[in-house]
């Protein structure tokens, strides 16, 4: 069993010392007992993507794509690829952290999925962790992935550059269709 009594909680202080005009003020965070002092990064810095286009009924590869960009970015993708594993047996302070850390992280990812999610959707996913949400949602919503990727495939090849456009503008057209049957 893990010891969780001994956690590091960080401190947050805000850096507002005299500077040079141009140094930037910023946020730096504290472990306590440490004395390391480094600048703070919100772990989902790029939340903002997924709260402009709450997942409904009618979105979920975008909202899929995006998820995976920002947790691609917070470094907790690894959280949708497998259920959190099953507490490790004795106290080794490696392995009790490694868990530790998956725990913590699919939390994280489970409140920042449901927070992004439309009210009806929640209900069906409150108790649900962040592996089974993605699972379930997959399986919801994969007709009308196929349906999508169908009509995308239809605008690409249907797709005619009219005479007199541009190169540049047209390519970057069809490569937007390619990107989104992925």
């Amino acid at each position: 069993m893990c010891n969780v009594n001994n956690l590091i909680i960080p401190i947050i202080t805000l850096d507002i010392a005299p500077r040079e005009p141009s140094a930037r003020r910023g946020i730096r965070s504290n472990r306590a007992g440490s004395g390391i002092s480094h600048e703070n990064k919100s772990s989902f810095a790029l939340k903002s993507i997924l709260e402009k286009d709450k997942l409904n009924n009618t979105n979920f590869l975008e909202w899929d794509r995006n998820l995976k960009i920002v947790l691609k970015f917070a470094k907790k993708h690894y959280v949708l690829e497998g259920p959190v594993p099953n507490e490790p047996k004795g106290n080794t302070t490696t392995a009790c952290k490694a868990w530790d850390k998956h725990n913590e992280d699919a939390i994280e990812v489970d409140c920042l999925m449901q927070a992004t999610m439309s009210s009806d959707l929640q209900k069906n996913m409150e108790d649900m962790i962040a592996f089974d949400m993605i699972q379930q949602l997959t399986g919801m919503f994969q007709k009308q992935a196929r349906q999508e990727r169908y009509d995308t495939m239809k605008q690409l090849i249907g797709r005619r550059m009219q005479e007199g456009s541009s190169v540049s503008a047209h390519v970057l057209t069809m490569k937007g269709y390619i990107k989104k049957t992925e």
